[in-house]
């Protein structure tokens, strides 16, 4: 989503600046063990004995690079063996896991990773690595080559880290063949990568931008870039902004959109074939996305997700029904009434809504008592229910009895309630009444009027 957005802003104000990368040589040892197993063993078998299994031909390593034609690398350099172990990897862990491939799983289970000093998957393939091929192991080998050629040719989410690997070992091979001790020159960003092995070939759409990273053992760290207004027409642009370092709510915002096209694109990305579930009718819950949400991403989700649906043409893949629960007028002013149903305690309630909602006021919305019956927090409001009490008892004593004085300090305290209220109309009626009480009202309200007049010549003079 960063790189599809590049050289265009993202939302507010922020847009890609670029990817960092950090090769990551035992990747794939974490995720066969975990991390939080020793890695010192793992270490030995991918940088020693991987390299002998992928020249060994009984080995099933071997058969499975030679299936993808990957015959001519320089497995000493760390980089390509570690992608090497990815590919291989990934690849039996692929048709382990996904339906459309259950036709390779006899070639064996990833998860013999964890019980072999090397992937050997199977006794049979055990014996192999002692003995040699048995006279029937031209049907596996075959089995393997188009495993392998299916795999390459696939396009959907279930092979897109295997052909990313895939591509990078093609790179890597043209550059070994040329000379035999080759190595992988560290790269620091997503678009050095892109020149060293795409040529700067730019991506036409989120697919081949996806399919053109670079493999998993590269692990990328995002930075943004930001433009702010400063004065007028003028501008500056921050750069270099990590995004591990948005706020909460920003960085939900994102991966909020981001997942949910992500997922969506998964399921469309899945042929037609016989036997496999083809989706093109998607259901989407989405349960308060508001949260976390800053009201500005609230009141912009709902466009910024149709509009990245639209830009990445999913909505020519499939159809997709969308239903929100939410609290935010911001979120509900961009749906038509007829699309509401407003519930409460179970109940429907949807004769609470008074009008259409569809570009309505936000305040109007809120108005609506199905949303608030009150418009301040609650502490608030009790304090302002306690000082209207208050004036009220000092008003009605005044009025029962001649006699009866108002104390200052009463008024003072009264006065400094008042006096932070920001809601103008609520603050000018209590002042009023406040001023009233006051022994010496006239004074009092000269006072007040100075005071409003000095207000209004510090805003002028800017102090």
């Amino acid at each position: 989503m960063f790189i599809e957005s590049k050289g265009r802003e993202l939302f507010d104000g922020y847009s890609y600046h670029k990817i960092k990368l950090k090769a990551d040589t035992l990747y794939t040892s974490r995720k066969v063990n975990g991390r939080e197993k020793s890695e010192d063993k793992w270490k030995v078998i991918l940088e020693k004995d991987f390299k002998r299994r992928a020249h060994r031909k009984s080995s099933i390593v071997s058969q499975i690079l030679l299936g993808y034609g990957l015959t001519d690398l320089n497995y000493d350099d760390k980089i390509i063996n570690a992608v090497a172990v990815y590919a291989v990897w990934k690849t039996l862990s692929v048709v382990s896991v996904y339906n459309q491939f259950t036709e390779y799983r006899p070639i064996g289970h990833p998860d013999n990773f964890k019980r072999d000093a090397a992937p050997t998957y199977t006794k049979f393939y055990s014996k192999v690595e002692n003995e040699g091929f048995p006279d029937n192991f031209g049907s596996h080998i075959d089995l393997i080559q188009n495993m392998c050629k299916r795999l390459r040719k696939d396009k959907s989410h279930a092979t897109v880290k295997l052909r990313q690997a895939l591509d990078f070992l093609d790179y890597a091979q043209k550059r070994c063949k040329v000379r035999k001790d080759w190595e992988w020159q560290e790269v620091e960003t997503y678009d050095e990568y892109m020149h060293a092995v795409h040529n700067d070939v730019i991506p036409d759409s989120y697919d081949e931008i996806i399919a053109q990273f670079p493999p998993p053992i590269f692990e990328p760290t995002i930075y943004l870039q930001r433009k702010k207004q400063t004065s007028g027409e003028a501008s500056e642009t921050k750069g270099d902004i990590l995004y591990t370092t948005l706020s909460t709510g920003e960085r939900q915002f994102l991966q909020t959109i981001s997942s949910l096209i992500y997922h969506i694109r998964n399921v469309t990305s899945i042929e037609p074939r016989e036997g496999m579930l083809h989706y093109r009718n998607i259901y989407l819950f989405l349960d308060e996305i508001e949260v976390s949400f800053h009201p500005e991403y609230q009141q912009r989700f709902i466009d910024m997700f149709i509009t990245m649906l639209k830009n990445q043409k999913l909505l020519d893949k499939c159809n997709i029904s969308i239903t929100i629960a939410t609290h935010s007028p911001f979120v509900l002013s961009d749906i038509p009434r007829c699309n509401i149903l407003c519930l409460e305690d179970g109940w429907n309630r949807s004769d609470a809504i008074k009008g259409e909602t569809f570009a309505s006021n936000v305040y109007d919305l809120l108005n609506n008592q199905f949303f608030l019956n009150k418009f301040v927090g609650e502490f608030a409001y009790k304090q302002i229910e306690t000082t209207i009490e208050k004036l009220s008892a000092m008003e009605s004593n005044l009025k029962d009895n001649d006699n009866a004085k108002v104390q200052l300090s009463d008024l003072q305290e009264l006065k400094e309630y008042i006096d932070v209220i920001g809601d103008r109309f609520l603050k000018h009626r209590l002042s009023q009444r406040l001023m009233a009480l006051h022994p010496d009202r006239e004074k009092y309200e000269l006072y007040k009027s100075k005071e409003m007049e000095l207000e209004l010549l510090r805003k002028e003079l800017g102090l």
